[in-house]
């Protein structure tokens, strides 16, 4: 069904107002009728635009990872920037703009919605493999270590699929920004002193 200029408005409003309520509140706890009396609409428009709430869950995470792309792709095609400075540009912008994720709201969709959060997962993993190319780069000019980019994309999934985990995230009293920023750091500086 193709949407009116006035449903398609509507519809982002829907998103951006259950997003704000979602990441004040938890998403649990945010209530359709709560979105429908603060946007002055009736409960009846957002399931004519949202099948369900897991619908409008899911749009909130395509706006999110929509807007990182929007923010990463001119620093991919910034041809003044150090690849390794531009690598972690990118790991430290992805960071700050899942910043809003708290550790509550993270274990909430990997509890309530595994679904949902299988797809955050695959969304990110989309955009880590872009990462590829940078690496490649990277080791081409020789500024790494001759490691294949694929396997060096693999630890970096593995390795923010554990640090995001709501235990480890809980146990070391990190968010999921926190957790991001602590993987690069270590990937980049590793774990040794500089000897002076």
């Amino acid at each position: 069904m193709e949407l009116t200029t006035l449903q398609h408005q509507q519809k982002i409003e829907i998103m951006e107002k259950y997003l704000e309520l979602g990441l004040k509140d938890g998403f649990k706890s945010v209530l359709l009728d709560q979105v429908a009396s603060e946007l002055s609409i009736s409960k009846k428009t957002i399931y004519k635009l949202y099948t369900n709430k897991e619908a409008l869950i899911t749009a909130c995470i395509d706006h999110v990872f929509q807007s990182i792309d929007e923010t990463i792709a001119p620093i991919i095609r910034d041809p003044s920037m150090d690849i390794i400075d531009k690598i972690i540009r990118l790991l430290t912008m992805v960071s700050e703009k899942l910043s809003f994720f708290t550790m509550q709201q993270v274990g909430e969709i990997q509890q309530l919605y595994p679904e949902l959060w299988e797809h955050v997962v695959r969304e990110r993993n989309v955009r880590l493999e872009r990462y590829e190319m940078l690496f490649e780069a990277a080791r081409k000019k020789g500024v790494i270590r001759d490691i294949d980019p694929k396997i060096i994309v693999q630890l970096l999934m593995h390795s923010i699929d554990e640090f995001t985990k709501e235990g480890f995230m809980k146990e070391h009293n990190l968010t999921y920004s926190q957790s991001l920023s602590l993987i690069t750091s270590i990937l980049f500086e590793g774990i040794l002193k500089p000897i002076k």
